[in-house]
């Protein structure tokens, strides 16, 4: 912050709005300072998070049963 601003605001950045705010305020010797929108999904999800995943092996039979297929998944699958 510089002599001429004394007061420091932080705001949320919202498109659009946030740079007219912070441009008004700067008239009245204001410095905004803008952060990400706080949302409850950036609260819950963390990026780096690890995942609990379930291998699975799983057989298939061909309708006439002369073949077998045996694929392996990283989740676990539901028979329908």
């Amino acid at each position: 912050m510089s002599k001429r601003h004394k007061i420091l605001a932080v705001i949320p950045y919202l498109e659009g709005l946030s740079d007219a705010v912070a441009r008004v305020c700067q008239g009245f010797g204001i410095f905004v300072a803008m952060r990400r929108h706080t949302t409850i999904m950036n609260l819950l999800v963390h990026p780096k998070d690890k995942v609990n995943v379930a291998e699975c092996v799983y057989s298939i039979l061909s309708k006439n049963y002369q073949k077998v297929y045996i694929g392996e998944a990283n989740e676990i699958l539901e028979s329908g």
